[in-house]
């Protein structure tokens, strides 16, 4: 363990983590071949992704270290299939901060910036701020897009004492700008953030537009990316926003692509639709009636590769049928990934 890493461990200890979600989720690879396990999380297939980055990590993966201490941030525990560990999270993240990924850089500086710290602790965040800079504005240069996005959050975020409005609304037009160019170039992974950022008006070019948002989302899950098909199926468009479809044609295109999803090994697409045929919702958007049989199939699916919640869901069906044996195989596997409601069931 190399001194800074032994400064950050005796003074911060369990300090919680601040993780920011779009760093997770913003694909960034720093000239290296994305690993499968951060194109997983790019995809927000979250079980398979974990897998992944478990064994990427241990053999030494600094990509799979900066995504697995996510999932073990309570910040994540939201989709994360495995229970927090303030310890584990933080030594993976500062593990691959020491080694030299940027990402893992700015948030182990925003924890210490943000909370009260060493004169020693301070020097360290300054320096890896400014280390992770000078790496993010040589990939702009390159023309990556997700360094340009980092560097508007590095010089419009004050406790980096960085702050340049200028060069914040320069690097914020030069990302959206350079967004739009890979997605019109064809890069799947471009065009489902195209998607997500024209449905929650992010930035200054892209103002809500359902029309290009669901625009976007298709041609990326034309392309085979699950993430864009599950998104079709669960974003709330209106009808008339979606390209002068009919209602029809976008239930049946919305169906089309949450099975296909599923069918291609998304596990949150399994998930949804398993809600769908268990509540009977959404009749409107995906044309599927309640099916309790059906709902159990579906959830099945996806709690037999780890997802938390749908074990829990498939555990509320059994009981509801009076099997309280299989009942409580279900409950006690989600309760094992810190699934709250299943641990009070099993406790």
């Amino acid at each position: 363990m190399t001194p800074r890493n032994i400064l950050l461990w005796e003074k911060m200890g369990k300090l919680f983590l601040f993780l920011t979600l779009f760093l997770f989720l913003s694909n960034n690879t720093y000239g290296r071949e994305p690993t499968k396990c951060h194109q997983l999380a790019h995809a927000e297939r979250w079980v398979e992704a974990f897998q992944e980055c478990t064994i990427a990590a241990k053999n030494g993966n600094l990509e799979a270290k900066y995504v697995l201490s996510n999932f073990y941030s309570d910040t994540h525990q939201e989709f994360s299939p495995v229970c927090a560990n303030h310890t584990k999270s933080f030594k993976l993240l500062t593990t691959a901060a020491e080694q030299g990924y940027p990402e893992a850089k700015v948030d182990v500086a925003y924890e210490i910036l943000s909370s009260k710290s060493t004169p020693e602790l301070i020097k360290l965040a300054e320096d890896f701020v400014n280390e992770a800079e000078q790496e993010f504005l040589r990939l702009e240069k390159e023309g990556d897009w997700r360094a340009m996005k980092i560097l508007n959050t590095l010089y419009s975020v004050e406790i980096f004492k960085k702050t340049d409005k200028k060069l914040a609304s320069r690097y914020e037009t030069r990302y959206e700008s350079a967004l739009l160019r890979a997605g019109v170039d064809g890069d799947a992974s471009s065009q489902f953030r195209l998607g997500v950022s024209y449905f929650t008006v992010w930035g200054k070019l892209f103002r809500r537009n359902p029309k290009e948002s669901f625009y976007w989302f298709k041609k990326s899950a034309e392309q085979g990316n699950l993430a864009a098909m599950r998104s079709i199926a669960t974003y709330h468009y209106k009808p008339e926003e979606l390209l002068g479809l009919s209602n029809e044609e976008v239930i049946d295109l919305r169906k089309k692509y949450l099975f296909d999803a599923a069918n291609n090994g998304d596990i949150e697409s399994a998930y949804e639709i398993g809600r769908a045929y268990s509540f009977g919702m959404r009749v409107d958007e995906l044309g599927l009636k309640k099916n309790i049989e059906s709902a159990k199939k579906w959830y099945l699916k996806a709690a037999e590769a780890g997802h938390k919640e749908g074990a829990y869901e498939l555990a509320q069906l059994w009981a509801d049928d009076k099997e309280k044996k299989v009942a409580f195989k279900w409950y006690f596997k989600a309760a094992k990934a810190c699934h709250l409601a299943s641990q009070m069931k099993v406790a």
